[in-house]
């Protein structure tokens, strides 16, 4: 797990270029992954976080094959919302996304 604060707050800058994209899809195909894939325009881009014991990760991917099978999509009532941004909690290691 990513425990440094200032580590997370790098985070969140970096996630900013997000702001104003829509939430298109969020499914899990993978134990202890949730993947959000993300529109803007003509761009869809992939936010991936990975829960697992052995490396707790946040990373982006320009590219994402969603499986035909086995796949389970999460959060309804987030699909078709605009992010409007990413915080991190005061003195919390929690990132917050406002839609």
């Amino acid at each position: 797990m990513i425990r440094n604060y200032y580590t997370l707050l790098k985070l969140v800058a970096e996630f900013q270029q997000f702001a104003g994209y829509r939430i298109v899809e969020c499914f899990t195909q993978e134990k202890q992954t949730i993947m959000f894939a993300l529109y803007k325009g003509e761009e869809v881009r992939h936010l991936q976080f990975s829960a697992s014991t052995d490396s707790c990760t946040l990373s982006i991917r320009d590219r994402y094959a969603r499986a035909k099978k086995n796949t389970v999509d999460l959060f309804p009532e987030i699909i078709n919302r605009k992010i409007i941004s990413f915080e991190l909690i005061p003195n919390e290691r929690i990132i917050k996304i406002r839609l």
